[in-house]
């Protein structure tokens, strides 16, 4: 599993912020705020050589946020898997991969990563 912590340390001083949405742009990920199903909060797609953060145009503060730092967990972790596709498509089970995004955006915003796998 990656060093979550060291990660998310290493983004904030090399950017200058928490802000998943700074961070993203800089390293030229597009950030897409639209409609969404209500289930979905947000996704990360690859789309060709393009790294795409959907975000559920009904989110709006932390929760958004929150949102678009667990998908940069994504984009930096598991480039190249699609969740939303597996769990339509597959049997294989995607929670590791959901965990570590949730991890990673709790150490990204927050002060303390009280998380033990952090």
């Amino acid at each position: 599993m990656t060093d979550i912590k060291k990660l998310t340390h290493a983004l904030r001083e090399e950017h200058g912020t928490r802000d998943p949405f700074a961070i993203a742009r800089a390293m030229g990920m597009q950030i897409i705020v639209c409609p969404l199903p209500e289930s979905i909060r947000g996704f990360y797609l690859m789309l060709f050589d393009t790294q795409l953060i959907y975000i559920n145009d009904t989110l709006e503060g932390a929760p958004q946020a929150e949102t678009c730092a667990h998908e940069l967990g994504h984009a930096l972790m598991h480039p190249d898997l699609n969740t939303l596709f597996i769990k339509a498509n597959t049997d294989m089970l995607v929670g590791r991969y959901e965990r570590e995004a949730e991890l990673f955006s709790v150490c990204l915003l927050y002060d303390d990563c009280f998380a033990e796998d952090c």
